[in-house]
């Protein structure tokens, strides 16, 4: 199947055609109110699940239907399924639709992706370089952060770290992803993921001038980091 086109970086809405849908694991052409359903469409504003962060909730509607859309996954060649429940009306393959994202939901989740950034960075400064991202889950309501360390972090580590964390919020950073080449990004200093695969051309966040931060990171985010209000380790 041929990828689904992002444009959810720079929109919360966009005008696009359903490719395709499917309900009880069925290709099908249409689906009438109370069914479940995935759609596929030619574009989206809807982050896929990956990479740790989860996927946006909205709706997809046309003139003759409604979709509530609850979750939004990523496969591996890139297409971005819809899943949710016909609401109102029915829906078609070929249907002219607008797609939504429910944006306080998405503003959560770049909150706490942004502040995953903060954290990796306070953590190699406070523990050292040798600190590396395992894995991490970003939600609208927390961030988990797993990482490879030699020893047990202190309490003292632990509010430095956040003391850190927090400065660099009020400091009100711009957070800004750039589109560059793979071995440029890496000699420039960004972070990436070792399980990872990379293209050529990568994207990276950086915060701050002189950058306090710069990863790979495919993932939404906020554009300074004073939106993220405070940050707080459970």
């Amino acid at each position: 199947p041929k990828q689904t086109d992002f444009v959810g970086y720079k929109e919360y809405s966009s005008m696009s055609k359903v490719r395709d849908l499917v309900t009880n694991e069925n290709s099908v052409e249409t689906v009438a109110e109370g069914s479940q359903v995935e759609v596929i469409l030619d574009k989206t504003p809807f982050y896929g699940e990956m990479g740790g962060q989860v996927g946006d909730t909205g709706e997809i509607s046309s003139q003759k239907g409604k979709v509530a859309v609850t979750n939004a996954i990523r496969t591996p060649s890139d297409v971005i399924i819809h899943q949710g429940k016909v609401i109102k009306g029915s829906i078609s393959v070929g249907d002219e639709v607008e797609a939504k994202v429910d944006s306080a939901h998405r503003l959560d989740i770049a909150r706490n992706h942004t502040a995953t950034h903060l954290l990796q960075a306070a953590l190699r400064q406070t523990l050292g370089e040798r600190v590396y991202q395992k894995g991490s889950l970003v939600e609208p309501e927390r961030l988990r952060f797993d990482f490879s360390h030699l020893g047990q972090v202190t309490e003292e580590q632990l509010n430095e770290i956040q003391r850190q964390v927090n400065a660099w919020i009020w400091q009100n950073l711009k957070a800004e992803a750039k589109i560059l080449p793979y071995k440029q990004a890496i000699a420039e200093g960004a972070i990436a993921l070792f399980e990872e695969k990379y293209g050529e051309e990568v994207r990276m966040l950086e915060i701050g001038e002189p950058a306090i931060s710069k990863e790979l990171c495919g993932g939404t985010h906020v554009r300074s980091t004073g939106e993220i209000g405070i940050f707080m380790i459970t």
